[in-house]
């Protein structure tokens, strides 16, 4: 019970902290997907003109500015308001504290990052419903509660996997005096090998085989599709064995870093 009391705790005062700044929070968000999805209008607008159609590869032009508008939102769930939560402590000495805790540092750390998901997810969902009832439900778009659960569930685990695949990153700041290169780099390469600049169903057959087995697309691409309601249950299956796989390897790796990272700790703030 102890246990789940400060869970809870930390869980509660990291989406109070949140909200303190409500305003500003809301601001951002309508900001940012409004310039994601306004580029995409304009390039799929074009596109579709000059070609003189109405699908592309599944895709209606409504049904692709409804992907192009989850996109973002799905980022903001996978990525958080800011990780850098390892490398910041470790720059400033504060990391020290948290080794004196008798809880774990990254179990602390993701119920920090599970309070941004959930602020996050409930941004998703009410966009998606204030798309809707604004322009319509695109001809491809074929939610039912199965593939709600199934593609909250992806989110979930994706998110999961994005944050040991941080942390990763992070822990070279053991070593390193600049972190923040490497997690720009694996954020473009989600948005570009997850489909976010482009659908994963526009690339060669051949790429599409061969990324199905990294962990990329699940953490944009394949979430995305399971609420439009185009993955099988059994392919469901298939990916979500995949996700777990990369979340037991990647987190394998994270702890071998981790503990190789703490001996060369010294504590002392930079």
């Amino acid at each position: 019970m102890t246990g789940f009391l400060w869970m809870r705790t930390v869980f509660s005062s990291e989406l109070k902290k949140m909200l303190s700044y409500r305003v500003d929070f809301w601001v951002q968000f309508p900001a940012m997907v409004l310039i994601q999805i306004g580029l995409a209008f304009f390039l799929w607008d074009s596109i579709f003109e000059l070609q003189n159609i109405t699908k592309m590869n599944g895709y209606s032009f409504s049904g692709l500015m409804l992907y192009y508008l989850m996109v973002p939102l799905v980022d903001r769930i996978l990525r958080g308001v800011d990780m850098r939560f390892i490398s910041s402590e470790i720059y400033e000495g504060t990391l020290s504290r948290y080794l004196i805790y008798p809880v774990s540092f990254f179990l602390f750390k993701y119920l920090q990052h599970l309070a941004q998901f959930f602020i996050s997810f409930l941004q998703f969902i009410l966009t998606i419903l204030l798309f809707v009832m604004i322009f319509g439900i695109p001809d491809e778009f074929q939610a039912s509660p199965q593939t709600v659960i199934m593609g909250t569930f992806l989110l979930f685990t994706a998110s999961i996997m994005y944050f040991i695949f941080a942390s990763i990153f992070e822990c070279v700041a053991f070593w390193a005096d600049n972190v923040w290169s490497l997690l720009v780099m694996l954020r473009l390469t989600i948005f570009f090998l997850g489909g976010g600049m482009i659908p994963l169903n526009f690339f060669p057959e051949w790429s599409v085989d061969f990324l199905n087995y990294t962990p990329f697309p699940y953490m944009a691409y394949f979430p995305i599709r399971a609420y439009f309601g185009l993955i099988p249950f059994d392919e469901f299956l298939k990916g979500a064995g995949i996700i777990f796989f990369w979340i037991l390897s990647l987190a394998l790796l994270l702890r071998i870093l981790w503990k190789k990272g703490l001996l060369s700790y010294t504590g002392v703030g930079m």
